[in-house]
């Protein structure tokens, strides 16, 4: 997953580059040449995600298998040794029934009459059988459940361009005055004490706001970034990553501001400073040197790493699939933790007020909830639909995958309800043509 994701860095600033290039670029050939980008961007984000849910699956299958580390095999060599066992008993017990044999002579070899040895047969069979049977049927969960992931990629519609269709992620501040306001009514930056609106004005003065670094530029000149889901969201909105990182270097570079504690964030692996960092310290956590002052080249995993962290693990141990940001992915029936989407999600949108921020935690407890209902439905053996697994940007989809082990069959659910909050490329394009995008 790491070498895709550097591939992928590598060749979308050549997408990236490309894509800024119509701006200085004014051939007749213009449109017909940008044209040819967009289906490299495509691919490239379809690579991304498809191999995130592989990645996911494998995860989650490995850790399974490590469950039953060193259990197969004894339990394996016990089975077929008891299976010759009974064989024997029960080939010698025929002999006794025949009269080929005295059942003293069964005494003899055996040791035991063959009701007692049939007795001792049967508590062993007791003691050991269905451990062995919960072994054989947990890796066959797990290889069932890798199966479905992997042949629900599917990478016509993993690589369709995402545009996220929330207003955080559309409206874009076009001065200091704006982009002051949005900081003071910000959950993170609006909660820093000592901070007067001169202060906010003086830090948004000094993001440029003109030149922000972008990823992608659609037909109709609109610049985008892709946000940690993989979505694209509006250059300078407030969930613009690269917004939100030109903001934290103005904070870091200023020695008005750059010595104010940060009390409300974790560092990259999720653990707690040991005390609270400024600015600097946070951004050096994640890998940026702020002495250099540039918002351009900083890989998008260090600007957004929680992105890619794990949940962790579930009552029945299997590891969670990744979560994003508007799609959950992976054994949610078995109770995430809303909170745990509620921190990451804020960290990584600092800009967005704690009104937005709750807004898409309840959207987020709403889908788990969903989930639960659907679990139940199909426990109760109401109805199993198709596998499909998939990550943000898939459009008109809420993915949820519901593992339930029942009836000796996996059943696997998709719920399908309008918790999408992304355009196609379509529907982006009707959104503009109708004034949705200004």
């Amino acid at each position: 997953m790491e070498a895709v994701r550097k591939t992928h860095d590598v060749l979308m600033d050549v997408v990236r580059q490309w894509s800024r290039f119509k701006d200085v670029y004014g051939g007749a050939d213009k449109e017909t040449v940008f044209a040819a980008m967009t289906p490299v961007a495509e691919k490239l984000g379809g690579l991304l995600h498809g191999a995130e849910i592989f990645a996911s699956a494998a995860t989650t299958f490995d850790s399974t298998i490590q469950t039953q580390q060193g259990k197969k095999e004894p339990y394996d060599y016990w089975a077929r040794g008891w299976l010759t066992r009974f064989y024997e008993y029960d080939r010698d017990k025929n002999k006794v029934y025949t009269g080929e044999w005295e059942e003293e002579d069964y005494v003899q070899k055996h040791g035991r009459t063959p009701t007692d040895h049939l007795s001792a047969l049967e508590q062993e069979r007791h003691e050991h059988q269905q451990t062995a049977i919960d072994i054989y049927l947990t890796i066959e969960e797990a290889r069932i459940a890798m199966a479905d992931a992997v042949s629900a990629i599917d990478m016509d519609e993993l690589s369709q361009l995402a545009y996220v269709s929330r207003t955080s992620a559309l409206e874009i501040m076009e001065s200091p005055e704006e982009l002051a306001t949005l900081l003071q009514g910000s959950h993170f930056f609006g909660g820093i004490d000592g901070l007067s609106e001169a202060d906010y004005l003086k830090i948004a003065e000094s993001v440029p706001l003109e030149d922000l670094p972008y990823d992608y530029m659609d037909a109709d000149g609109v610049k985008w970034s892709y946000n940690e889901a993989g979505e694209l969201v509006r250059s300078g909105s407030a969930e613009d990553p690269y917004l939100t990182y030109a903001v934290q270097l103005a904070i870091a570079q200023d020695e008005d501001y750059n010595d104010i504690e940060l009390t409300n964030v974790t560092a990259p692996d999720g653990s707690s400073f040991a005390d609270p960092p400024n600015m600097v310290e946070y951004l050096a956590a994640q890998g940026i040197n702020v002495a250099s002052g540039k918002i351009e080249g900083v890989p998008k995993s260090a600007i957004f790493d929680a992105a890619y962290k794990s949940i962790g693990l579930d009552t029945a141990g299997k590891k969670f699939f990744d979560v994003n940001v508007t799609v959950i992915t992976g054994l949610v029936s078995s109770g995430w933790n809303t909170k745990e989407f509620e921190k990451e999600f804020s960290e990584q949108n600092p800009l967005l007020s704690d009104e937005q921020v709750t807004t898409q935690t309840r959207r987020v407890l709403a889908q788990e909830i969903l989930t639960f209902m659907a679990s139940g439905a199909v426990d109760a053996g109401a109805g199993a639909g198709v596998t499909a697994l998939g990550v943000g940007g898939v459009p008109g989809w809420l993915l949820v995958a519901l593992i339930s082990w029942g009836g000796g069959q996996l059943a696997t659910v998709v719920i399908d309800e309008s918790f999408d909050e992304t355009w196609t490329e379509e529907e982006r394009q009707k959104a503009y043509a109708e004034g949705d995008i200004v």
